[in-house]
């Protein structure tokens, strides 16, 4: 009841079904659907919340590469409520442009809700 797991996402981590670490996606999707999202739920901020992460778990933004490219942005861009929502935090897992060894989960917070929009889970996404 934490979570809304989009049909993108689903989709997208069927093209992650080679990744080798799945303990620990698990174990970064449990932290975010429980002391993550406890914390936002009791009115902290990201800044606060994203503390339980480790340094190179989790990313609030995707830097200025994709960030500022129409491309990268639209791949990180979902739709939810009938509106298109971009979803630039992520959590992360591995660092090579490889499904079996990287994996990214891209999501968004809705405040009014109280629950954690999940858009993709899966390899890495373009930046350019």
């Amino acid at each position: 009841d934490r979570l809304v797991v989009l049909d993108n996402a689903l989709k997208s981590a069927d093209d992650s079904d080679e990744f080798r670490e799945r303990k620990q996606a698990f174990q970064l999707l449990w932290r975010l659907s429980t002391d993550y999202w406890m914390a936002l739920a009791e009115g902290k901020g990201d800044f606060e919340a994203r503390k339980i992460f480790g340094k190179n778990e989790y990313a609030s933004n995707e830097g200025e590469i994709a960030g500022g490219n129409k491309r990268a942005k639209s791949a990180r861009t979902f739709e939810y409520k009938g509106e298109n929502i971009e979803m630039m935090k992520h959590l992360k897992y591995g660092v090579k442009d490889s499904a079996s060894e990287t994996i990214r989960i891209h999501f968004e917070w809705d405040a009014e809700d109280k629950k954690i929009v999940i858009g993709y889970c899966g390899p890495h996404l373009p930046h350019k």
